[in-house]
């Protein structure tokens, strides 16, 4: 009886350790990818009520009227806190060429298996904004061998990078959104992973749409590899086991 006691619990100690290990196995796939300062209150964040053209931690245009960070002033996320205010991609708010107001930073290389990225973020209307208005964000990941990222005006990734390949990226777009403390809302864009390699450094390039035809809000960027369904099911497998052997 004793002998077999031992052995039971000695299975329900593997069944313990087998699922300890396909978890971190699971959970290791977004070990490799890291937003910096995607809440924009790091080091060298604006004071309370003032503003920045350079956005820290984030490759930028920083010329007025593109990407600035921006401290509690006309804040749509009622939160106290640092954000990044994006200008519209129409000549007469950014310039004759109409460019894209953007950021991006490298988030680091995928791992094996790696198949689908979500990209999570807030976005919002200024308080000092007229009326309702449309608001669009492009989120892109580009992957480049060589590439380290340019600051200012000749920064635009897609131009900037000689080798940059560009893997996915998906249009966020609020329609009728109004001006106004609290009006922030909570967005998601999946991006499929399937031509990435496991390499290249990965960029992440956050940028306006064409239909942003005003200033708008973006806060708490993160970026979080999404389990396969692979990995799912051993966890599920794993578990049941574990719950037998209990029994």
């Amino acid at each position: 009886m004793k002998l077999r006691k031992m052995k039971k619990q000695t299975l329900q100690m593997l069944s313990v350790l087998m699922l300890a290990i396909i978890v971190m196995t699971a959970g290791s796939a977004t070990a490799a990818i890291s937003v910096v300062n995607g809440d924009f209150d790091g080091p060298g964040a604006p004071a309370a009520g003032s503003d920045q053209d350079d956005v820290v931690g984030w490759f930028d245009d920083t010329r007025t009227y593109r990407s600035a960070m921006h401290a509690t002033r006309n804040d749509a996320f009622d939160a106290g806190t640092a954000f990044v205010l994006f200008a519209s991609s129409a000549p007469d708010r950014i310039g004759d060429s109409g460019e894209h107001a953007y950021i991006y930073q490298n988030i680091g290389t995928l791992e094996a298996g790696d198949a689908q990225m979500a990209v999570n973020f807030d976005m919002g209307r200024p308080t000092d904004g007229d009326g309702t208005q449309d608001i669009q964000v492009v989120v892109s990941l580009y992957q480049s061998a060589t590439f380290v990222g340019i600051e200012g005006s000749a920064g635009y990734l897609p131009d900037a990078a000689t080798d940059e390949v560009l893997i996915d990226s998906a249009t966020i777009t609020l329609a009728g959104q109004g001006a106004g403390t609290g009006n922030a809302v909570s967005v998601q864009a999946l991006l499929d992973l399937a031509s990435a390699n496991t390499t290249d450094n990965l960029f992440l390039m956050l940028q306006t749409g064409a239909s942003s035809p005003s200033f708008f809000q973006v806060d708490n960027i993160s970026a979080a590899i999404v389990p396969e369904p692979a990995t799912m099911v051993l966890l599920g497998i794993g578990g049941l086991g574990l719950l037998r052997r209990r029994k």
